[in-house]
């Protein structure tokens, strides 16, 4: 069932190979990449932020849109029908 290799083995080799293999190419990677400047993330993070807020009127709009016309649609049916009511309080006055 198991087998103890605890001396390493070739299979630990080959991983060990391909952990620095991979950590030099790693490193290989990082310097041929470039960070952005400041003022590109400035104006990239500002274009962002503008989507964001028009998205975010958007659905708000879109949203308010839905809420009344379901409003209408619903409870339109359900309206009471408005009674005068000419109840005066028997015994009080205010004057």
């Amino acid at each position: 069932m198991y087998q103890d290799n605890s001396e390493g083995g070739p299979r630990a080799t080959k991983r060990f190979a391909a952990l620095l293999r991979f950590l030099a190419e790693v490193r290989q990677e990082l310097k041929d990449f470039s960070f952005p400047v400041w003022r590109e993330v400035r104006s990239t993070t500002i274009i962002v932020m503008a989507v964001v807020l028009a998205l975010a009127a958007y659905v708000y709009v879109v949203d308010q849109i839905c809420v009344r016309l379901l409003d209408q649609m619903l409870f339109r049916q359900r309206e009471k029908p408005k009674v005068k009511h000419d109840y005066k309080p028997r015994g009080f006055s205010l004057g």
